[in-house]
């Protein structure tokens, strides 16, 4: 089938003005979600309610995420093929996301009781219109490189989420002591600009000729990218927490292993996009999930020391093949001009993950690190199982015409 769309399918290069662009939004989100975190068991405390409804909280966004992303993701399609752009959903999810995010703290701090409706409305519709714009956003990936090449714009993603990742520990305390309305104003004024700096390295395209022709979607392409963000996000969080719970029982500062891990990873990615592209994103994918679940496997049945340190380096590229694999492998199965929809089932999938670990593991701290081990093992062969069953959808054309 001819492309309706008239940028090309693949573009020979990364334009790497706009994977920039794109990662400096990207930092914007897992800023305000960090600061978020931060504060919403102080935010709870101030309208009378338990800290303990967080993890309500938490199964309703990722309920919500579940629902949204997808739907974003496919009515943005539409939005490009008939005007050329995402950039409605963008705007308008960026803008809703902005005010919401300040009204949070602002709704705490005007009063108590009487006003914890407010806040709750207002965190949930926050949560929502964060849906709005991220699948949609990231699927602009699909035009800014061309798909043997996208692993390693995506480890450019990687690299900025590691890098804040990696300072939270130093930067939670700073953060906490400037009071709520500072950070969440300065998360929300720099999510504004990285999103207007997006908008103007990324000019519309012609409309479609055409509307979307449906007939090139296969269920079980869709079936497997939802499959693949459930069990890999299940996955993650389990042998993150298998290794931590490890450091914890072998060594006398577990906090330095998994500080180390975190450091390792950030330095990693950019080499492990580097490899993706070089040997295939789904040879890599499909290995990084299979070598994962191998280390967790090996590390609840054997806990030793060596086991442990040994494991956490391999670990280092393997589940950074996962990381920056994700996207790309969720591209590859849709045409380019259903972009929006793939991305929106992959991040529904990790939505649908956290919000049933929440659901079915509520004291997550309880468990072992042998089973915590044992389920991520599990969740990654799942998830290699759906990449190796897949089928890529292979564009007719390279030209878009």
């Amino acid at each position: 089938m001819s492309s309706a769309l008239s940028q090309p399918i693949a573009p020979p290069h990364i334009l790497w003005k706009q994977v920039l662009g794109l990662t400096a939004l990207q930092s914007v989100i897992a800023l305000m979600w960090l600061v978020y975190s931060l504060y919403l068991p102080q935010l709870l405390t101030q309208l009378g309610l338990p800290p303990q409804m967080g993890l309500s909280l938490l199964v309703i966004e990722s309920a919500i995420a579940v629902i949204m992303e997808p739907l974003m993701g496919g009515l943005s399609d539409r939005s490009q093929t008939w005007m050329g752009t995402r950039f409605p959903f963008i705007s308008i999810g960026v803008v809703l996301s902005s005010a919401l995010f300040i009204l949070i703290p602002i709704s705490a701090i005007l009063g108590k009781t009487g006003i914890q409706g407010v806040a709750i409305a207002a965190i949930i519709a926050w949560a929502i219109a964060m849906t709005l714009f991220r699948s949609p956003a990231l699927s602009l990936l699909r035009r800014y490189a061309a798909l043997q090449d996208m692993p390693l714009a995506t480890s450019v993603l990687s690299l900025a989420a590691g890098l804040l990742g990696t300072a939270k520990p130093w930067v939670n305390q700073a953060i906490l002591s400037w009071g709520a309305i500072a950070p969440f104003t300065i998360a929300s004024i720099a999510l504004l600009g990285a999103a207007a700096a997006l908008r103007i390295s990324t000019p519309p395209t012609a409309p479609a000729a055409q509307p979307l022709d449906s007939s090139v979607m296969r269920l079980r392409a869709l079936g497997a990218i939802a499959l693949v963000g459930l069990c890999a996000g299940w996955g993650i969080r389990c042998v993150m927490s298998s290794f931590g719970k490890g450091f914890q029982t072998l060594f006398a500062d577990g906090g330095m292993g998994m500080g180390a891990i975190a450091i390792g990873l950030v330095v990693v990615a950019i080499p492990a996009g580097w490899l993706a592209t070089r040997l295939g994103n789904r040879r890599t994918l499909g290995a990084g999930l299979l070598t994962t679940a191998a280390l967790a496997g090996l590390l609840a049945a054997f806990p030793d020391r060596g086991i442990l340190i040994g494991a956490a380096i391999i670990l280092l590229l393997s589940l950074n093949f996962v990381f920056v694999g994700g996207v790309p492998f969720a591209l590859s199965l849709v045409p380019a001009e259903r972009a929006g929809l793939g991305v929106g089932l992959y991040f529904g999938g990790m939505g649908a993950a956290t919000g049933l670990f929440g659901l079915f593991v509520p004291q997550p701290e309880r468990l072992s690190g042998a089973t915590d081990g044992l389920l991520g093992a599990i969740a990654f062969l799942l998830a290699a199982l759906c990449v190796w069953v897949s089928t890529p959808h292979v564009p007719q054309t390279e030209s878009g015409s």
